[in-house]
């Protein structure tokens, strides 16, 4: 698993001039929610007030010219969704796991999970078993599949350059299998996540990382059109990591609007465990988020956004783990995200990884640690609804 030291770290956003160019060169948007209406009247309105000069009382007249905001849709007519990113495998032939570490989180949780994640590298193996497999048991559970497909060993340069066609077609082909059959399956896909950090193998490369993302989405759709299923069987996902080192900004790496659907970034609070030397800090979700929200929101107006992956340690301060404090932690974060326009969802990271890292748990903790009832209180928020896998594919995510 990759490292998500430092996540919390900010950098000044430097700008790409390129992205003011894909902005010009967006297509119109077919379907219009009332907010996206909404927001389009707003903006008439101001281009009116702007064109109007403005008698300044006491001054001599000028010309004062008002500032141009534009924001995307909100989503706010949206119920925001809960995922879970667990730490086990489960397929139809292992009733059992999913029982435990899904459909019991549920239960535990007093609300059902609507997205659930999972990694998953490209060359492996079994594929029927290892990979339809899971994407059938979280479908036919109630969860949509959120995958995050990773490429370990191989750079950017590897996939764009077409050396790993070979690789990515079997997976693909895989996907398409399961799209294609009845019950109009559908899943969220991020290719080569965190691609902005410097622990990945295909990180630190934009250049490729765009050719590699328009690669991979190339080699699904040709597979999805040989078993008959729709290209929109994907919701293409751009995943980066929220922080990253000067020059890897996210916006550097943005496929642009015509390949993405959905926009998301990782972001964790480490608070002080070990690996946070020498920038330890307890993060409150305002200084985790909030900058990536706007800055997702400039990049991709017209996008949704996941928070993807995130999660919480109990390590509040050098000297001793806080579980309260970490129970806290959870239902002020859940309770800004429920506020965030533009957030459609928010995926927590129930691992333990404190033999090497920290422990994110929530639900599947380690021996000896209760499970974190913040996490059931902040996901008790009205703003958090359940949504099948039928009635997310309803809703109109693709603003292309």
């Amino acid at each position: 698993m990759e490292s998500r030291l430092s996540t919390y770290k900010f950098v000044k956003y430097s700008g790409n001039k390129n992205l003011y160019n894909q902005y010009g060169e967006k297509s119109m948007v077919k379907r219009l929610s009332n907010d996206i209406l909404r927001n389009s009247v707003l903006l008439i309105i101001t281009l009116v007030l702007i064109a109007t000069p403005v008698s300044v009382s006491g001054a001599r007249q000028r010309d004062v010219y008002l500032p141009i905001v534009i924001t995307g849709p909100d989503y706010s007519s949206l119920p925001k969704m809960i995922g879970l990113i667990g730490q086990g495998y489960w397929d139809l032939n292992r009733p059992q796991d999913i029982n435990n570490l899904l459909i019991g989180a549920d239960n535990w949780a007093g609300k059902k999970h609507s997205i659930v994640a999972f990694f998953f590298d490209i060359a492996a193996a079994n594929l029927d078993t290892t990979f339809r497999g899971q994407l059938e048991a979280l479908w036919q559970n109630g969860y949509t599949p959120f995958l995050n497909l990773m490429g370990p060993n191989m750079s950017s340069y590897d996939i764009a350059s077409g050396n790993k066609d070979s690789i990515i077609r079997p997976i693909a082909a895989s996907y398409a299998g399961w799209a294609a059959q009845t019950g109009s399956r559908k899943a969220f896909i991020a290719p080569l996540p965190e691609m902005n950090g410097y622990w990945t193998t295909y990180g630190h490369d934009p250049g490729n990382f765009k050719i590699a993302f328009d690669r991979i989405q190339r080699i699904f759709n040709e597979e999805l059109t040989k078993k008959g299923a729709p290209a929109s069987a994907i919701w293409w996902v751009f995943a980066p990591n929220g922080w990253s080192e000067a020059g890897h900004e996210f916006e550097n790496y943005y496929p642009g609007d015509s390949k993405v659907d959905v926009v998301s970034f990782s972001s964790y609070n480490y608070g002080y465990c070990q690996v946070a030397i020498p920038w330890q800090t307890w993060d409150t979700a305002p200084n985790l988020y909030e900058s990536f929200v706007v800055r997702m929101r400039t990049m991709a107006p017209s996008k949704p956004i996941i928070i993807a992956q995130t999660g919480t340690t109990g390590q509040y301060n050098s000297a001793s783990i806080n579980y309260t404090q970490k129970n806290q932690w959870l239902v002020d974060t859940y309770n800004y995200i429920a506020s965030r326009p533009g957030v459609i969802a928010i995926l927590y990271y129930d691992f333990n990884q404190s033999s090497w890292e920290c422990d994110w748990t929530i639900y599947n903790t380690p021996a000896g640690v209760g499970r974190f009832d913040g996490y059931k209180t902040a996901v008790g928020n009205n703003a958090y609804q359940y949504v099948s896998p039928a009635d997310l594919r309803k809703i109109n995510l693709q603003f292309k």
